[in-house]
């Protein structure tokens, strides 16, 4: 219910303004499809129903309210329904964020009045513990919010090999895209693309690599970022930007007035340099035979290793 970004914020604006209550239904522990579609960002006026149905290849059940006019998930753990009332307001917070800090101070938040609450038999109390990074909001948001990226950048004609949102490891904070590099600057197009979206309010880190590297491997990102990336010339900062409030690196003028910084992390190589001058890649998958590759695997338990990663 953040204020202005989400759908039923925007729906309360819009009540409040009428001075009428709205109706609110709050689903806990809905299918997982269901769950990680909630939290990916298909866009203002996109039925979510319709696409978890779509990946569910089933529709998602529907059943009415018991106190309100308002469709919920059949078989979700537990429903809360009720009404919020314009214009009253009580102080919530601080508490944990996926940013792994506790934010966000003491702030005047709308009332949920709570009417009814309906349930399975034996319920499971479905939940979210933010926190330092791995959380389960990491893991959820990475999928929708890197395939949002992806068919963004697909659809303004980027020739891009994948887009990743490395949650996990860097709260949200962090998008990684692997392209082709037909021309300079592309890494600059890529990076404005993705900051004139949703994603530049809480994205302010963007590194773009070569298509050789796999952006959902950090191990090949790292790499590309320390071996690639120019100390002066890959780095470029653009100050005052849009922000989010729940930044932990900004200051409390700009998490007030929610400014922010961005920084694209460059680690294509150069279009003006010479083939010759380009090193190449030196690695078991490139530089061995597949015979030899196929032999050294196929023993890799015999010669005292245990496998790991994609190995």
């Amino acid at each position: 219910f953040v204020p202005s970004q989400d759908g039923p914020s925007i729906y309360y604006q819009k009540y409040e303004a009428r001075d009428k209550p709205m109706e609110f239904a709050t689903v806990i522990g809905p299918d997982p499809i269901s769950a990680l579609v909630s939290c990916s960002p298909v866009g203002f006026g996109v039925n979510e129903v319709d696409i978890a149905g779509a990946i569910r290849k089933e529709p998602v059940e529907l059943v009415k309210c018991e106190t309100v006019d308002l469709l919920v998930p059949a078989h979700a753990e537990i429903i809360i329904e009720g009404i919020v009332m314009p214009n009253e307001r009580k102080e919530e917070g601080p508490f944990g964020e996926y940013t792994g800090y506790s934010a966000g101070g003491r702030v005047p938040r709308p009332v949920f009045h709570v009417q009814a609450v309906t349930h399975r038999k034996d319920p499971i109390l479905a939940m979210s513990n933010m926190g330092t990074p791995i959380d389960d909001w990491d893991v959820v948001s990475s999928v929708g919010v890197s395939a949002d990226y992806t068919q963004e950048l697909l659809r303004k004609g980027f020739p891009i090999r994948d887009v990743a949102y490395l949650v996990p490891q860097c709260s949200a904070h962090m998008v990684v895209v692997s392209t082709k590099v037909p021309y300079a600057g592309i890494a600059k197009q890529i990076a404005s693309a993705i900051w004139s979206g949703k994603g530049g309010l809480t994205t302010p880190y963007v590194v773009v690599c070569n298509d050789d590297v796999d952006p959902t491997d950090l191990d090949m990102v790292i790499h590309a970022m320390t071996t690639k990336c120019h100390p002066v010339k890959g780095i470029t900062v653009t100050p005052n930007a849009v922000g989010h409030a729940l930044l932990a690196f900004a200051d409390p003028h700009e998490r007030l007035h929610h400014q922010g910084h961005w920084c694209l992390i460059d680690c294509t190589w150069p279009t003006d340099w010479p083939r010759e001058h380009i090193p190449s890649r030196v690695s078991f998958e490139v530089n061995y035979p597949e015979e030899i590759k196929e032999k050294v695997l196929g023993n890799w338990n015999k010669y005292g290793f245990k496998k790991r990663g994609k190995e």
